[in-house]
C-alpha cells in the first residue's frame, strides 16, 4: 500500500494487523484489474476490467464512453447476490455475481470469471469503506463535505485545486462571484502564487480550500437572527446563552447546563471557544447542520409505535402496478420494480397475474405495450427482499386473471418459494378483530379471491375477476353499483355483471385474513362483514364516500382493511393526494410509487417516520369507539429566512445562476391545502435571504404533511429545485435547519434551509 494511502487510512485498523495484512493482498488484487461481466438492466452483459483507484477512494471499469469512477462514498452496500436473470453467450456460474448499491444510481451487477475474485472484490471494498467511514467519524460534518468536495474535483488526483477547477466548483455551487473577485479570494488563501501561472502549476491543498470555502459561506442570516437574539456579543453564545436558547426557542425545555457543554464540545470547532465554552457562528452551523438541529424529529426514525394492536388500526406503505417502470401503457415491467418498492419500505405490493407461455404465469398491465415477466421471478425477489428493511408483515395483493392451470402453478410458486415466510394458516372466522402487526412479524400474506367458508369446495368454482378497474359507484340508498361511464368500452356488456373466472382451490387455501369481497353498502358491512374481509375502492368512488359518508367510512376502517387505487383515467401513472383516503382511516393507500411527484414526496415522508417499517399506528379517533373526532385546531408559523447552496435544476452545474423561491404547503383532513410563496431572489442560490413569515391553521394535526419546496423563477414554466416533506407530528420548534431532497429522499446535501417555526 502507498505510503500516502497509508497516511490517510493511519490508526484505522491499528488494533488488527491481520485484518490490515488481508486489506493490503486485496488492494493488489484490485489494482491489478479484474475481467468481470457488467449486467445491464436488460439483461445484456458486456466484458469490462474493473480497477480500483491509487487513491483508494473508488473503484472504474474500462472500457466506457464516459466517466465512470464508483465512489467509495457513494456505496450504500456491496454483497454477494447470485444472479436470477439469464445472461445469454455466457457461462459463468450465477454464484459468481455481486451487486453494488449505489446512492442516487442504479446498482451495479457485476459476474466474475471465479467465485474468489467476486469475493475478493466484496471484501475489499466492504473494508475500505469501513476504514473511510473511520476516517470520515473523525471529521466535522462541514469539513467532511468539503473534503469530499475537493475529491470529487480533483480528477488528476495531485492532491491540489487549481483556479480553473475552482471556477468550475464556484458555478457548481451557485456563488455568484465574478471572475477578480474569484482571484483575489483564490491569493488570499494561496500567498505563494505566481499570477502568470494561476490555474497551471499552483493551487490549493485540502486544508486551504476548506478554508477558502468557509470564507465566503460566511452566516450573515444566522448573526442577525439567533445571535442578534439571543448573543450578548453577537459573535458566539456562552453556555448560558446557549441555555436560553435551547429551552426558550427549540422547546427543550429539559435542557441542563450539562447538555449545552456537551453540544459545544460536539459542534464547536474552534479549540479557543471550546475551552471556554462557547459556541461560534460556524460552530452553531454545524449544530444546525445535525440531527439536534434539524426541523425533523430523528428519534421517529427508530421504530417508536405500538405493533399490537390489529392490523386495520394502521396505515400500510402500498405500491399500486408495482411491477412498472413508467407509464401503465407503454412503460416496462421488471423484477427490480418490486426490490425498489421494498427497499422504500412497502408492505403491499400488486401482482397483476395473466396467463403466460409454457403453462408459467406472468406479471404485465393486461391489454397494454408492457412487457411480461415470469411470476416465478418476482417471488424469488419478493422472498429475497420482503425484510431486508421491515420485519413487519408483507401483502401480496394478486390481481388474478389466469386459468386453473396456472393458478396451480402461481400457488405451487408461493408455497414451495415463500416456504415458512408464507403464512398460510387458516383464517379463525370466529375473529371480532385482525391479528396484529407483531403477530404476522416476517410473514407473508396474500390478498385475493376465496371461496365461501362454508366448508365446501368445488374445483373450477366461479368467482369475481378482481381488477382495479373504476367500474362501481353509489346509488341514492348508498349501495354499489356498476358505472357505465367509468367502464372501458369493451366492457359495457358486463356492465350488470362483474366478469367471472374459475378459482383454483390451491390458490383459495392460501387467502386467509386477506379476503378480496365486493363492498356493497356500509350498512351491510357493519352487520355482516368479516374483520378478514377486504374490498378495493377506486379512486372517484373513494372520493364520494369521503365527502358523503365519512364516519361510516372511519368506522368501516376500525374493523377491515380497504385498498384504496388510483383512476384508471390516470395513463400516465400519475397519483392523488394519498391524504384523502386516510382521512378516513384506510390502510391500503396504494400509489404508483414509480412516479416522482409532491403526492409520492409526501407519502415516502409519511412512511419514513416509525422506522421506515411501513406500518403507521392511526389516530385515536379513528381506532378508539370513545374518541369521536380529531384533536383540536392548532396554528403554525413559519418563518422562511434563509437558503443555503441551493443547486441548479436537476443539479446541473451549467447555465444561469437560478432566482429562487420557496413555497411552504400544509395537506390537510381530506386532502384540503394551504399553500404560500415566498418572493424570489435574483440570481443567488447559494445564500439566499427571505425573512417572510406565514400562518396556517390546522384542522388535523395527527394527519397533516407540511412541504417545503424550492422552485427557480423563469420565463414560463418555472422550474422545481427541491424539497422536504414531513408530517407536522414529526417537526421540531424553534430554528431549524431544512435539509433538501430532490423528489422522494434523494438528498441534496448541503442544500438546505433556515427557518423559524412555532406551534400553538
Amino acid at each position: 500500500m502507498k505510503t500516502s494511502t497509508r497516511r490517510h487510512f493511519e490508526g484505522s485498523f491499528k488494533n488488527d494487523e491481520s485484518e490490515q495484512s488481508e486489506l493490503e493482498l486485496l488492494i493488489t488484487i484490485m489494482q491489478q484489474g479484474s475481467r468481470m461481466l457488467k449486467i445491464d438492466r436488460k439483461s445484456r452483459g458486456a466484458m469490462k476490467t474493473f480497477i480500483l483507484d491509487d487513491d483508494l477512494l473508488g473503484f472504474r471499469y474500462q472500457p466506457c464512453a464516459k466517466s465512470n469512477r464508483v465512489d467509495l462514498k457513494s456505496i450504500k452496500s456491496v454483497a454477494l447476490t447470485p444472479l436470477t436473470r439469464s445472461v445469454k453467450n455466457f457461462k459463468f456460474s450465477r454464484d459468481n455475481c455481486f451487486t453494488v448499491e449505489i446512492i442516487n444510481r442504479h446498482p451495479l451487477v457485476v459476474l466474475a470469471s471465479e467465485k474468489r475474485i467476486a469475493e475478493s472484490w466484496v471484501r475489499g471494498l466492504a473494508l475500505l469503506i469501513t476504514q473511510k467511514a473511520a476516517v470520515d467519524g473523525s471529521l466535522h460534518p462541514k469539513r467532511k463535505w468539503l473534503f469530499d468536495t475537493f475529491d470529487s474535483y480533483d480528477n488528476n488526483r495531485s492532491g491540489s485545486i487549481d483556479f480553473k477547477e475552482l471556477i468550475k466548483i464556484v458555478a457548481s455551487l451557485n456563488i455568484a462571484m465574478t471572475k477578480e473577485q474569484l482571484m483575489n479570494k483564490y491569493k488570499e488563501f494561496n500567498q505563494d502564487l505566481d499570477e502568470s501561472v494561476a490555474g497551471k502549476k499552483s493551487g490549493l491543498d485540502k486544508a486551504q480550500f476548506a478554508s477558502f470555502f468557509e470564507s465566503i459561506s460566511k452566516r450573515s442570516d444566522i448573526e442577525e437572527t439567533v445571535m442578534a437574539k439571543y448573543s450578548s456579543n453577537g459573535t458566539y453564545l456562552t453556555c448560558e446563552e446557549l441555555h436560553n436558547f435551547l429551552t426558550k426557542s427549540q422547546g427543550m425545555t429539559n435542557a441542563t447546563v450539562e447538555d449545552c457543554k456537551l453540544t459545544i464540545q460536539s459542534y464547536e470547532m474552534i479549540d479557543e471557544y471550546k475551552s471556554k465554552n462557547c459556541l461560534s457562528i460556524d460552530g452553531f452551523s454545524c449544530y444546525l447542520l445535525s440531527k439536534e438541529g434539524n426541523i425533523y424529529d430523528d428519534s421517529h426514525d427508530s421504530l417508536y409505535q405500538d405493533f399490537t394492536q390489529p392490523l386495520s388500526h394502521y396505515f400500510i406503505s402500498s405500491s399500486h402496478n408495482t411491477y412498472l417502470e413508467g407509464d401503465q401503457l407503454r412503460g416496462t415491467a421488471s423484477v427490480e420494480a418490486y426490490i425498489s418498492a421494498l427497499k422504500k419500505g412497502c408492505r403491499c405490493v400488486e401482482l397483476d397475474c395473466w396467463d403466460g407461455d409454457d403453462g408459467e404465469p406472468v406479471i404485465y398491465h393486461g391489454h397494454t405495450l408492457v412487457n411480461k415477466i415470469l411470476f416465478k421471478d418476482v417471488i424469488q425477489a419478493i422472498e429475497k427482499f420482503a425484510f431486508t428493511t421491515s420485519q413487519y408483515p408483507v401483502i401480496l395483493s394478486l390481481e388474478n386473471h389466469c386459468s386453473i392451470s396456472q393458478q396451480e402453478k402461481m400457488a405451487s410458486y408461493l408455497k414451495t418459494i415463500l416456504g415458512d415466510k408464507l403464512f398460510s394458516k387458516c383464517v379463525d372466522t370466529s375473529l371480532k378483530d385482525l391479528p396484529s402487526p407483531e403477530f404476522f412479524k416476517n410473514k407473508i400474506l396474500i390478498k385475493g379471491k376465496k371461496f365461501n367458508d362454508d366448508g365446501f369446495m368445488l374445483e373450477g368454482e366461479e368467482v369475481e375477476e378482481e381488477e382495479d378497474d373504476e367500474d362501481v359507484q353509489l346509488d341514492e340508498q348508498g349501495n354499489a353499483v356498476p358505472n357505465k361511464l367509468d367502464m372501458e368500452p369493451n366492457d359495457k356488456q358486463s356492465s350488470e355483471k362483474k366478469k367471472k373466472i374459475k378459482l383454483s382451490p390451491e390458490l383459495s387455501r392460501l387467502v386467509n385474513h386477506c379476503k378480496a369481497v365486493h363492498f356493497d353498502s356500509f350498512a351491510k358491512s357493519k352487520e355482516k362483514g368479516k374483520c378478514y374481509e377486504m374490498s378495493s375502492f377506486g379512486e372517484s368512488l373513494t372520493k364520494k364516500l369521503v365527502k358523503e359518508s365519512t364516519l361510516d367510512f372511519i368506522e368501516y376502517n376500525k374493523k377491515q382493511l380497504s385498498r384504496i387505487y388510483p383512476s384508471g383515467s390516470r395513463v400516465d401513472s400519475s397519483n392523488f393526494n394519498p391524504l384523502m383516503a386516510w382521512s378516513v382511516g384506510c390502510q391500503i393507500v396504494a400509489l404508483n410509487f414509480q412516479t416522482e411527484s409532491v403526492m409520492m414526496d409526501l407519502y415516502l415522508a409519511k412512511f419514513r417516520t416509525n422506522g421506515n417499517s411501513g406500518y403507521i399506528l392511526k389516530p385515536d379517533y379513528m381506532r378508539n369507539d370513545s374518541i369521536k373526532s380529531p384533536p383540536k385546531m392548532q396554528k403554525l408559523k413559519v418563518e422562511v429566512i434563509s437558503g443555503q447552496q441551493i443547486p441548479k435544476v436537476s443539479g446541473t452545474s451549467k447555465g444561469e445562476i437560478i432566482d429562487p423561491y420557496v413555497t411552504v404547503a400544509v395537506y390537510d383532513e381530506h386532502g384540503a391545502k394551504q399553500i404560500f410563496q415566498t418572493k424570489s431572489i435574483k440570481d443567488n442560490g447559494f445564500n439566499p435571504r427571505w425573512n417572510e413569515s406565514f400562518e396556517f391553521e390546522i384542522k388535523n394535526p395527527d394527519l397533516a404533511m407540511l412541504r417545503f419546496a424550492v422552485y427557480d423563477e423563469d420565463i414560463g414554466k418555472d422550474d422545481f429545485i427541491a424539497q422536504f416533506s414531513t408530517p407536522l407530528l414529526s417537526i421540531k420548534p424553534g430554528y431549524r435547519q431544512v435539509s433538501l431532497n430532490g423528489h422522494g429522499t434523494k438528498s441534496l446535501f448541503p442544500a438546505a434551509l433556515l427557518v423559524h417555526v412555532t406551534n400553538t
